[in-house]
C-alpha cells in the first residue's frame, strides 16, 4: 500500500486515501462510518466505512522482519562459502587448465555469483520499494548489511584464533 495524504471531506470526517485505482478512481478509508462521500472533479470515490485507523501521511513504519534479513544474510555467506570450496579445489575437482576454457568458466562464476549474492540481499527490499514501502526496504536493506558485517567480522576473528 502506498503511503497516504490525509485530505478533508464536506463533513468532519477525515478522509484518507489509500490508494488511486485506474481510471482517477480513488479508495478512500474514514475512521468512523460516515454518511456520504464528498469529491470534486472528475474523480470516483470508492468509499469503505470501517472502524479503522487510518493511515496518514508520515505514519509509523512496520517492523523490520529480521528473521528474513538474517535468513538473507546467511544464504550469502553459505554460498559465498561454497564458491570459495569448489574455487579452493577446483585443480584437483577439474584438473589443470590451460586453455581459455578455465577463464571462461572462472568468469561465469563470478557473474552467476553476482546474480546471486545480488538476488539474494536487493531481491526483498527491491520488492518493497516498488510496493511503496520505501522505508522499510531501506531498513531491511540496512540490517541485512548488517547481518553480512557481523559474519565477516566473525570470519575475521575466526581467521585471528586460526
Amino acid at each position: 500500500m502506498q503511503p497516504s495524504s490525509t485530505l478533508r471531506s464536506m463533513s468532519r470526517y477525515s478522509l484518507v486515501v489509500e490508494r488511486v485505482l485506474p481510471k482517477d478512481e480513488i479508495r478512500v478509508r474514514f475512521p468512523l462510518p460516515a454518511p456520504a462521500c464528498y469529491c470534486g472533479g472528475r474523480a470516483r470515490l470508492r468509499c469503505q466505512f470501517d472502524s479503522g485507523i487510518p493511515l496518514q501521511k508520515g505514519a509509523a513504519m512496520k517492523k523490520v522482519d529480521y528473521g528474513l534479513s538474517l535468513a538473507q544474510a546467511l544464504g550469502v555467506v553459505v554460498y559465498v562459502a561454497l564458491v570459495a570450496l569448489v574455487m579452493n579445489n577446483a585443480e584437483r575437482i577439474f584438473g589443470k587448465m590451460d586453455s581459455i576454457l578455465g577463464i571462461v568458466a572462472f568468469l561465469l562464476l563470478f557473474t552467476f555469483s553476482a546474480a546471486v549474492v545480488g538476488t539474494l540481499i536487493l531481491g526483498k527490499p527491491l520488492t518493497m520499494f516498488l510496493g511503496g514501502q520505501k522505508k522499510e526496504a531501506v531498513w531491511h536493506l540496512i540490517v541485512t548489511l548488517g547481518w553480512l558485517f557481523l559474519s565477516l567480522i566473525t570470519v575475521f576473528i575466526v581467521l585471528l584464533i586460526i
